[in-house]
């Protein structure tokens, strides 16, 4: 089976769009009789045409990767990326198509597959509409022609049953026609070990209690009611300790909550973590955090939230809203807890527990890694992509 991919989002980019569909297409690769082909936007220091090496041992796999020079979702691009596809689609002579994002890839497949069967991966906040701003006014005028595209495609992939309920509702195809494919995370690369001491020297939390967050800083984060939270938690914990690690446009006014609420030596903000390091500072902590609000007009939200896979496969429980994809992940009181990301005092009661028994928060972290072994690793998206399309392909 030959498989082309399009992604408007990928290395060096970076985010959870980017990192999926690296490792979807890494998986996808390592599969007998699969061959894939990524094409993705030209950055500045990339080669137009590479080979991702995949395999390792004695078995040699792989992906190729075709740069083109279409950054952006304006209208123009979406142009260029079907110039691209047209000409990717004569030389590759893929089985089918499969697009990361449904602007402008999925617009592009459109107008270019024929009768080659195309299928869209949909991550969540992408399906919806707003008003905020010009480009995404724009994009709202698009409504009805989005639902034409999705109706055409011979599937499309959710990443979560909540993103799935949002395709049905948002683009009105039948629901048997939207198929459940959670995100993955690698979990010999993401694992449990000892906290690097000299790490948690650096962030002055050598014999404290770690809430951890990692995340780009946005307003819909729940950073904000954490931080809130802390002038309890703290209180009666003094050993507890908040550490943020990020950037992002609301940095500012949650350094000055942390200034509001006094809590200059519970709240941290570390910054961003470079890739390599991020299973250092996962481990270093006692439990995630993750308080994203469902914020439809804007819109924001997660749809699952990969980095509560990282987490999850180091060890770590978390407290999640209860909002978006993030309560498939995590189960309350099994691998975490699900708390509504609004209310402090289900905040501070999740955080009171992890503290207060430490075995069974060792337990609920254990349990987490458990899940995510069994259900959410990459390997199992791949088999799960291809049985989808191979049932397609013989229908």
């Amino acid at each position: 089976m030959r498989i082309l991919i399009l992604a408007q989002d990928y290395k060096p980019m970076v985010g959870g769009i980017a990192t999926a569909t690296h490792e979807l297409c890494a998986s996808l690769s390592r599969l007998d009789g699969v061959s894939v082909k990524l094409m993705a936007p030209f950055f500045p220091g990339t080669e137009t045409e590479t080979w991702v090496e995949t395999g390792s041992g004695s078995r040699r796999s792989g992906f190729k990767v075709r740069r083109v020079s279409v950054l952006g979702a304006s209208f123009w691009s979406i142009l260029k990326w079907t110039f691209y596809l047209r000409s990717e689609i004569s030389v590759f002579q893929p089985d089918v198509i499969l697009n990361t994002l449904w602007m402008p890839c999925a617009v592009a497949a459109f107008m270019s597959a024929g009768k080659i069967p195309v299928f869209t991966v949909v991550h969540g906040v992408e399906i919806l509409e707003s008003n905020r701003t010009f480009k995404k006014r724009v994009r709202a005028l698009l409504s009805f022609f989005k639902k034409w595209i999705f109706r055409t495609n011979a599937a499309v992939f959710a990443v979560s049953e909540f993103t799935a309920r949002l395709v049905v509702e948002k683009t009105g195809i039948p629901s048997n026609r939207v198929k459940v494919i959670y995100n993955g995370v690698d979990s010999q690369r993401f694992h449990p070990k000892s906290a690097d001491k000299a790490l948690r020297e650096k962030y002055g939390v050598q014999d404290g209690f770690v809430f951890l967050t990692l995340s780009r800083l946005e307003d819909y984060k729940g950073v904000d009611r954490f931080i809130e939270s802390m002038q309890t938690i703290h209180f009666a914990h003094p050993e507890a300790v908040y550490l943020v690690a990020g950037s992002g446009p609301d940095l500012a006014r949650l350094e000055a909550l942390r200034v509001q609420f006094n809590l200059h030596s519970h709240v941290r903000f570390i910054g961003p973590v470079p890739e390599q390091d991020l299973i250092e500072i996962f481990n270093i902590c006692d439990v995630f955090v993750l308080l994203s609000r469902d914020d439809r007009v804007t819109p924001n939200f997660e749809g699952l939230g990969i980095v509560l896979l990282e987490a999850g496969a180091c060890g770590k429980p978390a407290i999640v809203g209860n909002s978006g994809g993030m309560p498939e992940v995590v189960l309350d009181r099994k691998t975490g807890w699900v708390v509504s990301p609004e209310n402090c005092d289900e905040i501070v009661a999740a955080a009171f527990e992890a503290i207060r028994d430490r075995e069974q928060t060792e337990v609920l972290g254990r349990a987490a890694r458990e899940r995510v072994q069994d259900r959410f690793t990459w390997e199992r998206v791949a088999e799960d992509v291809v049985k989808e399309l191979k049932i397609h392909l013989r229908g």
